[in-house]
């Protein structure tokens, strides 16, 4: 299984996990400890990420602790950062987003059907 967190749900893990402040929803709590024993990856968007290192900036020293802890994840569970490259904007471009959606929305959809090779809706020549 793939989850790919939102801006709330990547700042609730970077608050519990990082800062211990609050307390992961339960069934966040037991995708974590999943992905600890890389059995579910959990995953976020860089460009979500940036909104949380922006929230973050005032404090320099607490925005380069974010981004430590979230590169540094990769290593500890089964964690993905989708750096939006090349191939992303192709399965962006060959998958058309639900305007109905917020950007963040959409690329959160796009990213977790990119994760588990969902290309039901892909553009085929």
């Amino acid at each position: 299984m793939y989850k790919c967190f939102n801006k709330q749900e990547l700042l609730d893990l970077i608050n519990c996990k990082l800062e211990k402040r609050v307390e992961l929803e339960p069934t966040y709590d037991q995708l974590y400890l999943n992905a600890e024993e890389w059995r579910d990856e959990i995953g976020c968007l860089s460009y979500i990420l940036s909104f949380i290192i922006e929230q973050k900036i005032n404090n320099l020293e607490n925005s380069k602790r974010v981004i430590n802890f979230i590169y540094e994840l990769k290593d500890k569970i089964f964690f993905t950062l989708q750096e939006i490259d090349s191939d992303f904007i192709d399965y962006l471009i060959r998958n058309l987003p639900d305007p109905e959606l917020s950007l963040e929305d959409n690329l959160i959809l796009i990213q977790q059907g990119y994760r588990e090779y969902d290309y039901k809706t892909a553009i085929r020549y």
